[in-house]
C-alpha cells in the first residue's frame, strides 16, 4: 500500500460562509494542518462482491499533527490486532530549518474514557538520533465527525456524483457521541506537552482516530466492543 503522506502546517486566512453566517480566519491567530492523505481511496460506488477471504475488518488509526512555537511534529500509528506498530512515523521540523529530524523507537500508551474506543490520553515516547528520549502527552478537547467530511457518509460518501452544483451540510451535536460507524471516525482539537531532555513545550493540534475491530492491548474483541 501506498503510505506516502504530505503534511503542510500554516496560518490560514479567509472566509467560510454557510447559513448566512461567515467565519473569518485571521492568518496568524488561525493555525492549520492540511495533508495528502496515504493509501488508495474507495471513489464512488461499493463494489457489491465481498471480500476473500471473509474476516473481521480491522484497523487501528492514530494520527497526532502538532503546533509548537518554534516547530511543529507529526506522530501516527497503525496497529495490527497484536497491539504491534505494523506502519508509524514520527517526526519534527523547526521554523529555522527546512530540515525534518526523524525520531525512533516509537512506542504509545493509550488511556480510553471509560466505555468507549475515544481516547482520553495519548502519551507518546520515541528517541532522536542521540537517543535523547521524546515524550509526546495528547489530551483531546473538542471534537469532530470525519462523516462530515464524507467519510463513511452514507449519502455523500467520497467520490460519490450527485449532479451538477449540488451540494447539503449536516448538524450534529458535538456534545453527543454516538458510537455506530458513520461516527466512530474522529479528530479533536488536542492539548499537547512535549518534553525533550530537560525542556518542556506546550502546543496545540489534533488528535484522529480510527479504531475499528480487535486490538488485544486495548482489550477490544469484537468490531464496536468498548
Amino acid at each position: 500500500m501506498d503510505t506516502c503522506r504530505m503534511v503542510q502546517h500554516g496560518f490560514w486566512t479567509g472566509e467560510i460562509n454557510m447559513n448566512d453566517e461567515t467565519l473569518n480566519f485571521s492568518g496568524k491567530n488561525s493555525l492549520g494542518t492540511r495533508d495528502r492523505s496515504w493509501g488508495v481511496r474507495p471513489v464512488g460506488a461499493y463494489d457489491s462482491q465481498p471480500t476473500v477471504p471473509m474476516g473481521l475488518p480491522q484497523f487501528y488509526w492514530l494520527w497526532n499533527p502538532a503546533h509548537f512555537d518554534d516547530f511543529t511534529t507529526q506522530f501516527h500509528f497503525v496497529d495490527n490486532v497484536e497491539g504491534e506498530i505494523i506502519n508509524g512515523h514520527s517526526i519534527w521540523q523547526s521554523k529555522k530549518n527546512k530540515e525534518v529530524e526523524n525520531f525512533k523507537n516509537l512506542s504509545k500508551k493509550v488511556t480510553y474514557k471509560e466505555g468507549s474506543r475515544r481516547v482520553d490520553l495519548l502519551e507518546i515516547t520515541a528517541e532522536d538520533s542521540n537517543s535523547e528520549v521524546i515524550n509526546l502527552s495528547v489530551t483531546p478537547k473538542k471534537r469532530i465527525f470525519m462523516c462530515g467530511l464524507g467519510y463513511m457518509h452514507q449519502e455523500w460518501g467520497h467520490g460519490h456524483f450527485k449532479g451538477e452544483d449540488e451540494k447539503t451540510y449536516d448538524t450534529y451535536d458535538l456534545n453527543e457521541d454516538p458510537h455506530d460507524p458513520p461516527f466512530l471516525h474522529i479528530q479533536s482539537i488536542s492539548d499537547i506537552t512535549l518534553k525533550r531532555g530537560s525542556k518542556s513545550f506546550e502546543g496545540i493540534g489534533v488528535l484522529e482516530e480510527l479504531i475499528l475491530g480487535p486490538h488485544k492491548p486495548s482489550g477490544f474483541k469484537d468490531l464496536f466492543d468498548r
